[in-house]
Protein backbone atom coordinates (compact mmCIF):
# COMPACT_ATOMS: atom_id res chain seq x y z
CA UNK A 1 0.00 0.00 0.00
CA UNK A 2 1.54 3.69 -0.87
CA UNK A 3 4.66 1.69 -2.04
CA UNK A 4 5.80 0.73 1.45
CA UNK A 5 6.77 -2.81 1.64
CA UNK A 6 8.57 -3.08 4.82
CA UNK A 7 7.13 -6.06 6.59
CA UNK A 8 7.43 -4.19 10.03
CA UNK A 9 4.57 -1.77 9.03
CA UNK A 10 2.49 -4.36 7.37
CA UNK A 11 2.36 -5.69 10.89
CA UNK A 12 2.34 -2.31 13.16
CA UNK A 13 -0.71 -1.75 10.45
CA UNK A 14 -2.20 -5.07 11.20
CA UNK A 15 -2.58 -4.14 14.96
CA UNK A 16 -4.12 -0.67 14.14
CA UNK A 17 -6.98 -2.66 11.46
CA UNK A 18 -7.43 -5.30 14.45
CA UNK A 19 -7.82 -2.64 16.83
CA UNK A 20 -10.10 -0.92 14.96
CA UNK A 21 -12.39 -3.85 13.96
CA UNK A 22 -12.43 -4.76 17.36
CA UNK A 23 -13.67 -1.18 18.48
CA UNK A 24 -16.48 -1.26 16.27
CA UNK A 25 -17.52 -4.77 17.41
CA UNK A 26 -17.44 -3.59 21.56
CA UNK A 27 -18.95 -0.18 20.07
CA UNK A 28 -21.96 -1.96 18.30
CA UNK A 29 -23.00 -4.82 20.70
CA UNK A 30 -26.18 -4.29 20.86
CA UNK A 31 -26.39 -3.19 16.84
CA UNK A 32 -25.24 -6.37 16.18
CA UNK A 33 -27.11 -8.79 18.74
CA UNK A 34 -30.12 -7.85 16.86
CA UNK A 35 -28.60 -9.08 13.90
CA UNK A 36 -27.84 -12.56 15.56
CA UNK A 37 -24.35 -11.51 15.49
CA UNK A 38 -22.49 -11.73 18.93
CA UNK A 39 -18.56 -10.78 18.35
CA UNK A 40 -17.55 -11.17 21.97
CA UNK A 41 -15.66 -13.91 22.51
CA UNK A 42 -17.37 -17.22 23.98
CA UNK A 43 -14.91 -18.13 26.07
CA UNK A 44 -15.18 -14.54 27.87
CA UNK A 45 -18.72 -14.03 27.71
CA UNK A 46 -18.67 -17.55 30.06
CA UNK A 47 -15.80 -16.65 32.00
CA UNK A 48 -17.65 -13.07 33.01
CA UNK A 49 -20.73 -14.65 33.57
CA UNK A 50 -23.26 -13.20 30.47
CA UNK A 51 -25.17 -14.60 28.20
CA UNK A 52 -26.77 -14.54 25.25
CA UNK A 53 -29.97 -13.75 26.99
CA UNK A 54 -28.44 -11.20 28.80
CA UNK A 55 -27.47 -9.87 25.24
CA UNK A 56 -30.01 -10.28 23.53
CA UNK A 57 -32.50 -8.79 26.36
CA UNK A 58 -29.85 -5.81 26.48
CA UNK A 59 -29.71 -6.33 30.64
CA UNK A 60 -26.71 -3.91 31.50
CA UNK A 61 -25.47 -5.99 34.86
CA UNK A 62 -21.60 -5.38 36.62
CA UNK A 63 -20.12 -8.70 34.51
CA UNK A 64 -21.23 -7.38 30.99
CA UNK A 65 -19.54 -4.06 32.50
CA UNK A 66 -16.29 -6.04 33.65
CA UNK A 67 -16.56 -8.02 30.74
CA UNK A 68 -16.36 -4.61 28.19
CA UNK A 69 -14.07 -3.04 30.36
CA UNK A 70 -11.78 -6.06 29.58
CA UNK A 71 -12.00 -5.85 25.87
CA UNK A 72 -11.62 -1.70 25.85
CA UNK A 73 -8.36 -2.32 28.05
CA UNK A 74 -7.32 -5.45 25.33
CA UNK A 75 -8.14 -3.11 22.42
CA UNK A 76 -6.10 -0.68 23.47
CA UNK A 77 -3.12 -2.39 23.87
CA UNK A 78 -3.59 -3.84 20.40
CA UNK A 79 -3.75 0.23 19.35
CA UNK A 80 -0.82 1.08 21.70
CA UNK A 81 1.40 -1.84 19.07
CA UNK A 82 0.39 0.09 16.30
CA UNK A 83 0.68 3.82 17.27
CA UNK A 84 3.87 4.26 16.21
CA UNK A 85 3.02 3.52 12.07
CA UNK A 86 1.84 7.06 11.05
CA UNK A 87 5.70 8.26 12.23
CA UNK A 88 6.96 6.06 9.81
CA UNK A 89 5.38 6.90 6.89
CA UNK A 90 5.01 10.45 5.39
CA UNK A 91 2.65 12.46 3.83
CA UNK A 92 -1.28 12.46 3.49
CA UNK A 93 -0.94 8.50 4.99
CA UNK A 94 0.53 9.77 7.64
CA UNK A 95 -2.37 11.84 8.87
CA UNK A 96 -4.83 9.53 7.79
CA UNK A 97 -3.32 7.11 9.66
CA UNK A 98 -3.07 9.28 12.63
CA UNK A 99 -6.53 10.12 12.23
CA UNK A 100 -7.68 6.72 12.30
CA UNK A 101 -5.83 5.81 15.46
CA UNK A 102 -7.37 8.51 17.33
CA UNK A 103 -10.61 7.87 16.00
CA UNK A 104 -10.60 4.30 17.49
CA UNK A 105 -9.01 5.48 20.61
CA UNK A 106 -11.90 7.90 20.93
CA UNK A 107 -14.35 5.33 20.41
CA UNK A 108 -12.74 3.09 22.98
CA UNK A 109 -12.44 6.38 25.56
CA UNK A 110 -16.53 6.94 24.55
CA UNK A 111 -17.15 3.70 25.51
CA UNK A 112 -15.30 4.02 28.90
CA UNK A 113 -17.58 7.23 29.51
CA UNK A 114 -20.70 5.57 29.19
CA UNK A 115 -19.74 2.86 32.07
CA UNK A 116 -19.18 0.33 28.82
CA UNK A 117 -23.08 0.37 28.27
CA UNK A 118 -23.32 -0.25 24.54
CA UNK A 119 -26.25 -2.37 25.17
CA UNK A 120 -28.79 0.49 25.61
CA UNK A 121 -25.98 3.37 24.04
CA UNK A 122 -24.51 3.43 21.27
CA UNK A 123 -21.38 6.02 21.49
CA UNK A 124 -20.50 7.40 18.77
CA UNK A 125 -17.71 10.42 18.07
CA UNK A 126 -19.09 13.80 17.50
CA UNK A 127 -18.87 16.61 15.59
CA UNK A 128 -16.83 18.37 17.78
CA UNK A 129 -15.30 14.96 18.55
CA UNK A 130 -13.96 14.90 14.47
CA UNK A 131 -12.60 18.78 14.64
CA UNK A 132 -10.38 18.07 18.11
CA UNK A 133 -9.48 14.60 16.24
CA UNK A 134 -8.37 16.23 12.98
CA UNK A 135 -6.52 19.21 14.31
CA UNK A 136 -4.71 16.12 16.19
CA UNK A 137 -3.84 14.31 13.66
CA UNK A 138 -2.11 17.37 11.61
CA UNK A 139 -0.43 18.73 14.35
CA UNK A 140 1.14 15.32 15.80
CA UNK A 141 4.14 13.94 15.10
CA UNK A 142 3.74 10.15 16.69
Amino acid sequence: MFDYRDTHLHLLSDHICTALQLANFWQDVAVDIQKDRIYLPQDDLARYGVTVEDLKNRRLTSQYASLLKFQVRRTKEIFEQGRVLPSLVGGRLAIELRLTWLGGMRILEKIEGLQFDTLTQRPSISTSDKIMLLLKSLISRK
